[in-house]
């Protein structure tokens, strides 16, 4: 029975917690604690990635359209000389004589304010600068 509870205490010992004294015990220690520290660094790794990913990928699609709405609203009617067609108009003139009228006179000589005039859609811009060569 004494056999039995020494070999309980030694048992008990190498569990307990110790402060390392010595400097093999101390290189155990950080041992121990850098593959916990690795571990958990991995983990928290891991976790980041699976968030970051559709961040990303929705980061990248939020460009993609910021970019291409961009282009063909803006750029593309400015390239094409078109960007001064605003109004109804405006429109028929270009059709008609292709000249550039800063001011919509028929709005002016009907006594109507700019609020009444009816504007042509961005779709319809965008149709014309794409159908107009560059450069007229």
């Amino acid at each position: 029975q004494n056999n039995t509870n020494n070999s309980r205490t030694q048992r008990r010992r190498k569990r307990r917690f110790t402060i390392p004294t010595t400097t093999r015990q101390f290189q155990t220690c950080l041992q121990r604690l850098s593959l916990k520290g690795l571990s958990c660094l991995f983990f928290i790794a891991d976790h980041a990635m699976y968030l970051l990913g559709p961040l990303l990928i929705a980061l990248a699609s939020i460009i993609i359209v910021g970019l291409t709405y961009l282009y063909f609203c803006v750029m593309l009617p400015m390239m094409a000389g078109t960007n001064w067609i605003v109004t109804v108009e405006d429109y028929h003139s270009y059709k008609n004589g292709g000249a550039h009228v800063a001011l919509s006179s028929s709005a002016e000589g009907q006594g109507q304010s700019n609020n009444d005039v009816a504007h042509i859609s961005t779709i319809q811009s965008i149709l014309l600068a794409i159908a107009t060569p560059t450069g007229i």
